[in-house]
């Protein structure tokens, strides 16, 4: 390097330009190396430091230090480009893109929510009116205790069935109360507890209940107000005038001396009454000497609820299960709740059975609406008022008038109309006549319907033809309103006979319809061991029908398989849960229904019970009972009875099959077909 190129080393101390505003000297070290001594508070760490080497070379490296003095823009230096016009004219340029491109985005979001299709309304609506409510009776179910006897920690074993196979909404328990069980269970010794000889203590109740609420399931009992057993205590002590309770008790039933007819020992029956189950409904009592009123049997004596003392004992029963966190009630028999004080009138329903039930659904109102207020999973029960009669008797429950004010009385009244469908009535005439009675009196009511419970053989033996088993299930499944399903009528389960004659000659009661549960083709069913004798006996078609015969692969599409298919359809489309029941109509041998929420995709429901195949025209259905309703020129099958016989067939109803408007499907007796469609879809050819 030329001694021009050489820096010279008292410049460079001097310039503190290189050493960052700092001079210092540098001596030469013995090896040839100069070293610079530096004072670390004059170095920056932004600059780049000189360092001098051997051969009067230099190298730089940047020191990592960093240093506390700020070498940015001074204020005055950034003023003085604050007001440069440049600058001025740059900040006022990109103000003015802010504010206008927020302008632009939000007169599109207003353009956009304006111009896009609304969301369709949504009706509130409670769970018990969209629900799938499985009628279950414990007795019947699952026996773990090996008496024979179905029991509450037996249906606690089969939760997962109840909520992962047939989806329900909510289980409606039968009567668990104690009970000398000479009525299956309906002739109460207690209302406040469970029975423990034949279902299990309380404490198995409040497991149960609790497994069922984490399971998403509601728990709703049956209650039996209108009458108890006779060895109930307060008709002990009603009946003994010499009881220290007499006088309490003498008026929780209903009593009469009778008419004198002469005969100093026992006068005739107050009156002609029947009972519902044939005879008089009166029954003479020795030890009191007068006659007590049955609507039932003998052995349950109809309490008197024209006593204040019999009333609030009643709703206190109904308070201790509601506080054991039930979900709702069936009341039995509300129609028989109360007589006429005047025995020579006629026995018809009285103003005051609807005031008990408006008055129970009250006390159901004030635990949701407290429970409700604390956000518990608790908040609506549901009361359900059970009635035999005609639409309007039934409806009538649901409420009244009083002065001019509306009473609101059972959240539903039970509709009873499918329950008389049987071989007899098994045409889409009838059932049209069936639904269309209830349809067009129901009024604001809830619709429901049943085709099956515990006082009724099982639907399949009632028509003598288990094949119409999937197109009964797609009818109550497919219609409006609540569902009640009758434990096994998913599998097909029927009837059976037995001998119900005693040892002591007496001819007991039969009740086939309440034949166990066949959950396998092992001995009874897997209700309960092989050894065990059940309390009614298993049907013999247990080894074909049963859950897990119509559960295992390969199998196909079975009863249980497509309750549970339906049951999920329902649970995920609105037009079934509150869409209108419209277009009800026969054609030929077909039962015809459209089910239509507005703005949701709609669905054409198509039966044939039979008795002969038949052709639906779906042009000539629209044409002559739709009305504004209009069926798109394509539709998809969603879901079918899958019972179709013949070469192929089976293939020409496949779910998601397109089903053009304008041509015609065949269909034989037993099969069914459920349609849907967007609403969007075109109903005109271009």
């Amino acid at each position: 390097m030329s001694d021009s190129m050489k820096p010279n080393g008292d410049a460079m101390a001097e310039d503190p330009a290189v050493r960052g505003g700092a001079a210092t000297n540098y001596h030469p070290e013995p090896d040839g190396e100069t070293k610079i001594p530096m004072d670390d508070s004059a170095r920056d760490s932004s600059m780049v430091q000189f360092i001098p080497k051997g051969n009067d070379s230099y190298s730089s490296e940047l020191e990592g230090k960093k240093s506390d003095e700020f070498v940015g823009l001074r204020k005055e230096e950034l003023a003085k480009f604050a007001n440069d016009p440049y600058w001025i004219r740059l900040r006022i340029i990109l103000l003015v893109t802010f504010i206008i491109t927020w302008l632009g985005m939000l007169v599109a979001a207003i353009v956009i929510i304006a111009l896009a299709p609304r969301c369709p309304p949504r009706p509130h609506q409670e769970w018990y009116e969209k629900a799938v409510i499985y009628q279950l009776q414990p007795n019947s179910f699952q026996d773990t205790d090996q008496n024979g006897y179905g029991d509450m920690k037996g249906i606690l074993s089969r939760i997962k069935y109840l909520r992962d196979v047939v989806e329900v909404t909510a289980v409606l328990l039968g009567p668990m109360y104690p009970s000398p069980y000479s009525r299956f269970g309906y002739d109460i010794k207690n209302h406040n507890r469970t029975c423990p000889h034949h279902y299990g203590t309380m404490t198995d109740f409040k497991d149960l209940r609790v497994a069922l609420h984490k399971a998403d399931i509601k728990v709703i009992l049956d209650f039996i107000p209108n009458h108890t057993s006779a060895k109930h205590q307060w008709f002990l002590k009603s009946s003994n005038s010499s009881s220290a309770d007499f006088n309490e008790y003498k008026d929780y039933y209903v009593w009469s001396s009778g008419r004198t007819n002469g005969n100093t020992n026992r006068p005739d029956p107050p009156n002609q009454w029947q009972s519902v189950n044939g005879g008089s409904a009166w029954e003479w009592n020795e030890d009191r000497s007068q006659y007590y009123y049955h609507t039932y049997s003998s052995d349950e004596p109809d309490l008197n609820l024209r006593n204040e003392n019999v009333v609030r004992k009643l709703q206190q029963s109904l308070s201790f299960w509601l506080d054991e966190k039930v979900d709702g009630f069936r009341v039995l028999g509300a129609q028989y709740l109360v007589e006429p004080e005047d025995l020579t009138m006629d026995l018809d329903i009285q103003p005051e059975s609807y005031q008990l039930i408006a008055s129970w659904r009250q006390l159901l109102n004030n635990y949701s609406e407290s429970e409700g207020k604390s956000k518990t999973r608790y908040k609506s029960r549901v009361l359900i008022a059970d009635v035999n009669g005609t639409t309007s008797e039934v409806v009538q429950f649901t409420g009244y008038m009083d002065n001019d004010v509306w009473v609101p009385g059972a959240h539903i009244a039970s509709n009873k109309a499918l329950v008389s469908l049987n071989q007899a009535c098994l045409s889409a005439a009838c059932i049209f006549s069936l639904v269309s009675n209830w349809t067009t009196g129901l009024g604001n009511a809830t619709s429901n319907w049943q085709v099956g419970n515990a006082f009724v053989s099982r639907v399949a033996t009632r028509v003598n033809n288990v094949k119409y088993v999937n197109a009964i299930n797609m009818l109550l499944l497919t219609l409006d309103g609540t569902a009640l399903t009758f434990y096994g009528d998913e599998l097909g389960l029927t009837d059976v006979e037995y001998n119900t004659t005693a040892a002591d000659g007496k001819v007991k009661e039969q009740r086939g319809w309440l034949t166990p549960m066949q959950w396998n083709n092992s001995e009874n069913a897997g209700f309960t061991r092989p050894s065990v004798e059940p309390y009614v006996p298993v049907a013999s078609n247990f080894h074909e029908t049963n859950v897990q015969t119509q559960q295992a692969h390969g199998s196909g599409v079975t009863h249980l398989g497509l309750f549970h298919e339906l049951v999920r359809l329902r649970r995920a489309s609105e037009s079934l849960q509150w869409g209108a029941l419209q277009g009800l109509a026969v054609q030929s041998s077909v039962l015809l229904y459209v089910r239509e929420a507005d703005g949701f995709n709609p669905f054409l429901v198509a039966i044939n019970f039979g008795p002969s195949p038949s052709t639906v025209d779906f042009e000539a259905y629209q044409r002559e009972h739709l009305g504004s309703v209009r069926l798109p020129l394509h539709m998809n099958i969603v879901t079918s009875t899958f019972n179709f016989e013949g070469p192929g067939r089976d293939k020409l109803f496949l779910n998601g099959t397109v089903v053009d408007r304008n041509k015609m499907i065949h269909l034989r007796p037993t099969e069914g077909v459920v349609l849907s469609w967007q609403p969007s879809a075109p109903v005109n050819v271009e």
